[in-house]
């Protein structure tokens, strides 16, 4: 076994489309810090490099490394189960943990299933956690007393105490992505956590509940890794992919507007966009944004319902989630939300106050494609996850990997069952499709009301949209009036609306001024 070699290992979902937003940047994190430490690390993302499982395996096994360590999200569960099956098939003899969100929350359950066989879990942040384990694998010392560290051992799960949170950001290296392979697209965190406590986020569970959940990094670092990317790798477009980019705050709309002068002073030609909470929004931050290459703002605006927001822990109102995205309209910025249509109390009158609100969102070109179904996840730790279990409402199910549930109204049972089984999976394909043309249009910059491509490609979104609103509005009436028999013509209906909005792609796919830019669309 050779001496200090670590495989990091980040798959992405191999069922869908993969593209650069999916690239583990929190794996190049801990690879950096290792390497600042002295110790060599290996980073293998499936998001980046095309690699089957098999060849995984085969990787791990004629290496012989070390320690294999897994990103893993809920959605990737089973990729590393099999390749944990796999390992112990072969008699691979090094140490086998896991990392991430999901395993953080959800560890409980996942050692129940496969604790016998890996070593631990590290739960938080990973630089400083996973350096300590490797430190102590690599002199072949005991672990088992180390913070961050989660494990099984005589059928009994063992929680050791938690790692202080890293403070100052700027300590940490700026991730060195040597080996990737970028379609001009990269992510980049400007700060950590989030100072809100939204009761179905895994964002405040994974940092804690410390006094500074919400650090960030200073302007200057930022900028010197902005340039490192542009310089080192051509990048045209960032993705930050903070929790939450402003911060709390005076302090954080001014760090906010510093950087966007920096990056305006540093004459620095990049797009980029941001996520936002809507209480934080500034139209005198979001214009210099804009001025800086601001071309995206993500709100998590979640409902458009007061009480859901209450039931949600979001501290916002209904009023500051519309003043936020028209703000953001009014800027000149596309705003783009979250949003949950059900959660386990939604009843059948939020249901319709829900549709009306995303209705008067379209003015503001705020459209809401594939959110009529968007259902609340619940993973352990959420708050109301407590709650649900607290009244026997949940289960945990072992092929979604998650804990599901019923809705207390019936009535809406009925309404999520029936729109959800009569839902057109062509409308899915097509906002999946048109996402990823404007995610190129936004590389190219390209994401302007002004430009012929982006208003084409608006315009069918906002055809698609109102397609599913009707078909949603429809379903509401259907179970309303209680008229099941009328489903089936409605389902003609809605088909006869989809082809039509598919045969418009197909015509723009054929436009000569959209095949310059879609031709890096990948297939």
């Amino acid at each position: 076994m050779r001496e200090n070699q670590i495989l990091l290992v980040n798959f992405h979902n191999f069922d869908k489309k993969c593209y650069e937003m999916e690239e583990a940047l929190g794996l190049q994190y801990i690879a950096t810090y290792l390497e600042s430490k002295e110790i060599h690390s290996e980073v293998c993302d499936t998001a980046i490099v095309t690699i089957s499982l098999e060849n995984i395996v085969d990787k791990i096994v004629n290496q012989d490394y070390l320690i294999v360590a897994f990103s893993i999200y809920q959605t990737t569960y089973d990729y590393t189960k099999q390749v944990i099956a796999e390992l112990l098939k072969r008699h691979y003899r090094g140490h086998i943990i896991l990392g991430g969100y999901f395993v953080s929350l959800a560890y409980k359950e996942v050692l129940s299933e496969i604790g016998d066989y890996i070593d631990c879990i590290i739960f938080g942040e990973g630089e400083q956690a996973f350096y300590n384990y490797a430190k102590r694998i690599i002199k072949n010392e005991p672990w088992k007393d180390l913070k961050s560290v989660i494990y099984k051992e005589n059928n009994k799960i063992i929680v050791n105490d938690k790692l202080e949170l890293i403070y100052d950001l700027d300590t940490i290296p700026i991730p060195k992505r040597e080996k990737m392979q970028f379609r001009k697209l990269a992510k980049i965190y400007s700060s950590r956590g989030c100072y809100g406590r939204c009761a179905f986020c895994s964002i405040y569970c994974f940092f804690g509940f410390d006094k500074k959940k919400w650090r960030s990094r200073s302007v200057e670092n930022i900028i010197e890794e902005i340039k490192y990317l542009l310089e080192e790798h051509g990048i045209k477009s960032l993705y930050f992919v903070d929790d939450n980019f402003m911060g709390l705050g005076k302090n954080g709309k001014e760090r906010a507007y510093r950087l966007a002068e920096s990056i305006i002073e540093n004459n620095i030609k990049v797009t980029y966009s941001v996520e936002f909470r809507v209480n934080d929004a500034d139209y005198t931050v979001i214009s210099k944004m804009k001025e800086s290459g601001l071309r995206k703002i993500f709100y998590g605006v979640e409902s458009g319902v007061q009480k859901e927001l209450d039931l949600l822990n979001k501290f916002t109102t209904t009023a500051q989630n519309i003043e936020a995205i028209k703000m953001t309209y009014l800027a000149g910025i596309e705003p783009n939300i979250g949003f949950i249509m059900f959660t386990p109390y939604t009843s059948f009158d939020e249901i319709l106050e829900n549709l009306e609100f995303l209705e008067g969102l379209i003015q503001y070109n705020c459209l809401s494609n594939s959110m009529i179904k968007s259902r609340l996840i619940i993973q352990p730790g959420f708050d109301i996850y407590e709650r649900l279990k607290a009244e026997n409402r949940i289960i945990w199910d072992n092929t979604t990997y998650q804990y599901v549930y019923e809705f207390v109204d019936k009535k809406v049972e009925l309404y999520y069952s029936i729109l959800v089984s009569n839902y057109n999976t062509d409308i899915g394909g097509l906002n999946a499709d048109l996402a990823q043309i404007k995610d190129e249009l936004f590389i190219w910059d390209l994401y302007d009301d002004k430009c012929y491509e982006y208003q084409c490609i608006r315009q069918l979104e906002r055809e698609v949209f109102l397609i599913e609103l009707d078909y949603a509005k429809e379903i509401a009436r259907i179970v309303d009036e209680n008229q099941p028999e009328q489903i089936d013509t409605l389902n003609y209906t809605i088909s006869q609306k989809v082809d039509t909005a598919l045969k418009l792609y197909n015509n723009l796919l054929k436009d000569g001024r959209f095949k310059k830019y879609m031709k890096k669309v990948p297939e």
